[in-house]
């Protein structure tokens, strides 16, 4: 589980903020606005950040703008490298992608900017645009 100050940074591509119409399949319909926080999986290991195939995992995190304490969104650590992995992929919009999206272009970012990532908690995050 995350400890307090742990912290990290990441480069984002198109994949991560546009993932709801920059994709290689064509499995729906494209989705403006969809976006997600990638956490590669070394990170998800050594900070324990685990997904919910892992029995009794705290997924339930909220996502805060350093310097706006008034954008607060509820998301979820999801997906694995492979089936059945129990490290964490990426953060998602609990119950919509669009939380993401919404979350960067708050910040302002775009694809090649670097986000950081710091817990004020275990389940508690302040993001930051570099």
């Amino acid at each position: 589980m995350p400890k307090k100050d742990d912290t990290f940074k990441i480069e984002l591509k198109d994949a991560h903020t546009k993932w709801g119409t920059h994709r290689h399949t064509k499995t729906r319909e494209p989705r403006k606005g969809e976006a997600y926080i990638p956490i590669p999986r070394d990170l998800s290991k050594k900070l324990d950040i685990f997904n919910s195939n892992k029995k009794d995992a705290s997924i339930e995190y909220k996502i805060s703008i350093k310097g706006n304490s008034d954008f607060l969104i509820n998301a979820k650590a999801t997906g694995s490298s492979k089936a059945g992995d129990i490290y964490v992929k990426q953060f998602s919009g609990s119950n919509n992608l669009k939380k993401i999206g919404k979350l960067y272009q708050e910040l302002g970012v775009k694809s090649g900017d670097e986000i950081k990532l710091t817990f004020k908690s275990n389940n508690e995050i302040e993001i930051e645009k570099l």
